[in-house]
């Protein structure tokens, strides 16, 4: 067939053109038109839907993600619940409350809730003029919050007739007050029978006259000083005592049982005193205090301690440190043990990150991964992931 020259050339661009546009659909088949799709490794779940979608074998999941709570560690707090967009978790949340009576409103649980939920009106405690610096109450502390100045007792030996009241109360403390002589007796040998001087003012009738000799009869005798005070010849011998500084415990009862005002006290630097700073109000030294003397401070308009339902997550961080055990925690009708519905879990790990009860939300997660080639770059894989991490 005859052709002009003008339609020769109009065919020849019909050619050159088909063959130039073929060209990028030619190359497509070999992944030169379109990017391949990969997952992104940090933002796959496992969760095995494009798995399912993927006609062609292009996706490869060695097994899917799988999430379980561990009972042991979980205390139903429901953070996990909340967080799961499905409603695949199982949770008989507890309610707390907190026992008045129990509550000394020491404030430990406060710095525990993280979401404000708990109401005590904080009464601190202080030491009234009743302390008699005893220092019973500062290994009760564990907090090093109380300081009661060191005091040192001596005992006057001229003042003191021996009569072991001192002794008595200290055998509960540090028993640190003994005897180094017990008895009153009289120096027989240089006795000079003039006993009208000693026995007259004995008002227990203890010395009388045994061989011509002054006797005193230690059943009777209350070391009272005054026969040895009296004797003009100082041959009477008193009772002695001793205050080891190892053993004393620093509390001071001795002291106010001495008739005699043999026992001085060398006052230490500062005054009882509760740091409010490092107190608690946790009142582990107030049954300590032998004097009662460590009160804690009145609030006006105090009001019962409390927790608020609406703000609790039920975490149940509170309850450890309580150590009055005043929190009460009261589990639902029905309750069982939280668990997931693994049907109706789409493995997103939404809830893994809520859980903040030492990691009891347990999971194990695998990741999806494209094969090349077998992938045909159709999308329905990047199409049906909800946490969009396919692309290409």
């Amino acid at each position: 067939m005859d052709l002009n020259r003008r339609d020769f050339l109009r065919k020849s661009c019909i050619v050159v053109g088909g063959a130039m546009l073929a060209t990028p659909l030619i190359n497509s088949c070999s992944g030169g038109f379109y990017e391949s799709l990969h997952i992104k490794e940090k933002i796959c779940t496992g969760c095995g839907i494009c798995y399912d979608v993927c006609f062609y074998a292009g996706i490869v999941l060695p097994k899917r993600s799988n999430f379980v709570i561990d009972n042991v560690l979980c205390n139903d707090c429901g953070l996990c619940k909340k967080a799961c967009p499905v409603n695949a978790i199982l949770v008989y949340s507890p309610d707390y409350m907190i026992i008045k009576d129990y509550c000394v409103d020491c404030g430990l649980c406060l710095p525990a809730c993280n979401y404000d939920a708990i109401d005590i009106s904080v009464r601190k405690f202080y030491i009234n003029d009743q302390c008699n610096e005893c220092r019973k109450c500062i290994p009760e502390c564990p907090y090093n919050a109380i300081s009661i100045p060191l005091n040192t007792f001596t005992i006057i030996p001229t003042y003191c007739t021996g009569c072991g009241k001192c002794i008595e109360i200290c055998k509960n403390e540090g028993n640190a007050i003994t005897y180094t002589k017990e008895f009153y007796k009289v120096k027989r040998e240089y006795c000079r029978n003039c006993i009208q001087h000693c026995s007259l003012n004995c008002a227990y009738d203890a010395i009388y006259l045994q061989g011509n000799k002054a006797y005193i009869d230690t059943t009777k005798c209350q070391k009272c000083g005054n026969c040895y005070r009296d004797c003009p010849y100082g041959i009477i011998e008193k009772a002695t005592i001793d205050l080891s500084q190892d053993k004393c415990t620093h509390c001071g009862l001795c002291v106010p049982v001495c008739t005699y005002a043999a026992i001085r006290t060398s006052a230490g630097e500062g005054e009882p005193i509760i740091y409010a700073d490092k107190c608690t109000n946790c009142g582990l030294c107030v049954p300590a205090c032998p004097q009662k003397a460590i009160k804690q401070d009145s609030i006006e308009n105090y009001h019962s301690p409390s927790i608020n339902s609406d703000l609790c997550v039920k975490c149940g961080l509170c309850v450890p440190k309580c150590n009055y055990n005043a929190i009460l925690v009261t589990k639902p009708d029905g309750y069982k043990k939280a668990e997931i519905d693994q049907k109706i879990c789409t493995k997103c790990g939404l809830c893994k990150d809520t859980c903040i009860y030492q990691n009891a939300l347990k999971s194990e997660t695998y990741k999806a991964v494209i094969d090349q080639e077998n992938c045909i770059k159709c999308h329905a894989c990047s199409d049906a992931c909800p946490f969009d991490a396919i692309e290409g």
